[in-house]
């Protein structure tokens, strides 16, 4: 179960936009939580349970290639000319890598109309990444039969720049093709059966304006509250941080006192600045 409370709940289920950035946690299902629904196929079954959102995804409806199918849709275009910007989800999927080839079990993509894009395909054991459409396509192993945590950090400035993380581990950067987010820029996730049939959970997709290093202001709405609580609890209980270890980058404006780690000596801190909504 993700760390959760009653209190949290209220905070969040307002509404999407949390100052500079975007979440959706799963509380509620994704049209209530501002994605336009793509397709639904093949009789998908899908639900929302304690901040998950399932797909189960078979071929009782359709006989394959393509079953199942479950996919969403949002622009970004709000984030367009910002000088720093990410994605973040983590996800989990039973479907094999053989699915791949068909871009599922799962897959997640930010891109626009003219070859900017930042796509992940994630089955039970293994990572596709692809920038743009004429670079190499990378592969990683992944463990099996858990969550990961796929992250894309871009720099805008005079060159821009990226960097793609899997659960915290930097696996991929260099120079960028262009700007992004720009004109006609838009997210789009799913999960599908191709050939195999898949359940995916999906814990959460965020994306926006990354807060400022070692802030405590997860939405850099200018105040640290009960919406930055949420996510800084995450970083101190959930993503592996603690003493001496370095800090996932997820949680860098969670480190308060700049000591490359995330742990109760920040929290301390957060506590102490913690004023509540302004």
């Amino acid at each position: 179960m993700r760390l959760m409370t009653s209190l949290l709940f209220v905070a969040l289920s307002g509404g999407p936009v949390l100052g500079q950035v975007v979440s959706s946690e799963f509380f509620s299902d994704p049209v209530s939580e501002g994605w336009d629904l793509l397709q639904q196929l093949c009789d998908a079954e899908v639900w929302n349970d304690g901040g998950v959102y399932y797909q189960v995804l078979d071929f009782e409806a359709c006989d394959p290639p393509g079953g199942g199918h479950d996919s969403y849709v949002r622009d970004i275009e709000a984030f367009n000319g910002v000088p720093n910007w990410f994605y973040e989800f983590r996800v989990s999927a039973t479907g094999p890598r053989s699915e791949i080839s068909g871009a599922a079990p799962t897959a997640f993509a930010a891109g626009n109309s003219f070859g900017e894009l930042y796509r992940v395909v994630l089955a039970r054991d293994q990572v596709n990444l692809l920038r743009d459409v004429d670079l190499p396509i990378l592969f990683f192993d992944i463990e099996p039969g858990v969550p990961h945590t796929i992250r894309v950090e871009l720099n805008n400035e005079i060159v821009p720049t990226y960097r793609w993380f899997i659960d915290g581990l930097l696996v991929d950067e260099g120079e960028a093709e262009d700007v992004f987010p720009s004109d006609n820029s838009r997210i789009t996730w799913r999960g599908k059966a191709w050939f195999e049939p898949t359940e995916n959970a999906w814990y959460y997709i965020r994306y926006g304006i990354p807060p400022t290093e070692h802030s405590g202001d997860f939405d850099s709405d200018s105040d640290i509250d009960s919406r930055d609580y949420f996510y800084f609890a995450e970083c101190v209980a959930e993503r592996g941080n603690g003493p001496g270890i370095p800090t996932d980058p997820g949680c860098t404006w969670a480190d308060m006192d700049a000591d490359g780690d995330v742990d109760f000596a920040d929290f301390a801190t957060f506590q102490r600045l913690f004023t509540g909504s302004e």
